[in-house]
């Protein structure tokens, strides 16, 4: 059980430290060459899971699902990075959790799944949360605040559309790899035609020894690493025992980005995000709440009659 934590902790704070190998990313190439270079390295790692992979593990639900997912895990990455350029690590960050609740809102809307009033009390709960974090100016929404909030749509159409096709591939290991190598040859396509070739003309990213590091550690350990410690730590610990403990990814991103980057946070901001953490933390134990607040309201029911005949 200690170990499953463990995997757990360390998955947020290699996502979390993601955020601050973006930044220095950004430092020398653009947002979808730092994509690129960093899922082409996550491929690599990932190469050796072909080992013992039978013909049946590439049939077409696999490939084809692989390929929608990857076209979506692309530019909700490549939003994530661009905002970055015009936004702080913090705000990024707690903007990317939101699809904690747009996941949700998707399922309402297109496959008419119902939402508790709990659910959309932390909803307004968060929505409040992000406002004090934008310090109750909604002018101070910049153009990377928006673009953060598009990769935070797109993880949770991503989320979705994984769960889909997670169920019908025989093995989830060969369809990441080809999720990796989507995401590979898109943003190299993209990269050459609205970003340019001087990056590979000149080996910018082999002059930039902090830019090269960073997009280094993203791959291996952001990427590969991290995604090999979440299933890890889901064969022991609950679903909704991992989800709290992944949460840590956006505090350790804004904690690292003050340390790194002295980037500052008003108190109204400090408790905005305080607000968002504590809205997205009571969503796990939604159904907890819910039968204990039943179970309240049944034994106080009695009571009440009793006080008050009819």
């Amino acid at each position: 059980m200690f170990a499953s934590y463990s995997y757990a902790i360390l998955a947020s704070l290699f996502w979390g430290a993601g955020f601050i190998g973006s930044r220095f990313g950004l430092e020398s190439l653009s947002p979808m060459w730092v994509t690129f270079f960093r899922f082409l390295i996550a491929f690599i790692c990932l190469l050796p899971l072909f080992k013992g992979s039978k013909k049946s593990d590439f049939n077409f639900e696999t490939i084809k699902g692989s390929i929608i997912c990857g076209l979506m895990l692309t530019f909700m990455i490549f939003f994530q990075v661009k905002g970055l350029q015009f936004t702080t690590v913090a705000k990024s960050s707690f903007i990317t959790i939101t699809y904690a609740f747009i996941t949700p809102l998707i399922c309402f809307a297109f496959f008419k799944e119902k939402l508790s009033a709990l659910f959309w009390s932390t909803s307004v709960m968060a929505i409040i949360g992000i406002l004090l974090l934008f310090n109750l100016d909604i002018t101070n929404l910049n153009y990377g605040d928006f673009l953060s909030f598009l990769g935070a749509l797109l993880s949770s159409i991503h989320l979705i559309a994984v769960s889909k096709y997670a169920k019908k591939v025989p093995r989830f290991a060969v369809f990441n790899i080809f999720q990796m190598l989507t995401v590979c040859i898109v943003s190299f396509i993209v990269a050459m035609n609205f970003e340019g070739v001087e990056v590979l003309k000149t080996g910018t990213i082999f002059q930039d020894y902090k830019a090269l590091g960073a997009i280094v550690f993203m791959g291996v350990f952001s990427t590969s690493i991290a995604f090999m410690y979440q299933v890890k730590a889901q064969k022991v610990l609950k679903p909704y025992v991992a989800g709290i403990i992944f949460l840590m990814e956006s505090p350790i991103a804004a904690v690292l980005g003050y340390f790194i980057f002295s980037e500052k946070l008003t108190q109204m901001a400090i408790a905005g995000c305080i607000l968002v953490i504590f809205a997205v933390i009571i969503l796990p134990f939604e159904q907890f709440l819910l039968k204990f607040i039943r179970n309240s309201t049944n034994k106080l029911t009695p009571a009440f009659r009793k006080l008050n005949p009819i």
